[in-house]
């Protein structure tokens, strides 16, 4: 079976080892772990020697701005996921206003 992308040469992290390995992905799921030359033909082919590949992570504190701040930050940019190593974030510390745990819906206030 040909996987879309093989990652190479990457520490993989689990809840209780680190390890250096390959794995293949096909279909947004793992395919193989494994060493290298034990993986399948890929359409993609990563070196990520020096990186670290983990599970999936939530950010457990975020600070959404909008609404009441969006000249801080917006939904649109706060939700969005970056290729700087940033994980999707999860549990917002609001910091709005309205604040957004209220449970109410309220209209957007304008700050200037």
């Amino acid at each position: 079976m040909k996987a879309d992308i093989v990652i190479n040469g990457a520490t993989l992290v689990t809840d209780s080892a680190q390890f250096q390995a390959s794995i293949a992905i096909k279909d947004g799921a793992i395919l193989s772990i494994g060493a290298a030359e034990s993986m399948p033909e890929a359409s993609e082919v990563v070196d990520a020697a020096g990186q670290y590949i983990l599970p999936g992570a939530i950010d457990a504190h975020v600070h959404f701005r909008d609404p009441g701040y969006p000249h801080k930050e917006t939904w649109e940019y706060g939700t969005a996921q970056p290729p700087h190593g940033r994980v999707p974030p999860g549990f917002e510390m609001p910091k709005t206003n309205p604040p957004t745990g209220t449970g109410r819906r309220e209209p957007k206030i304008e700050v200037r």
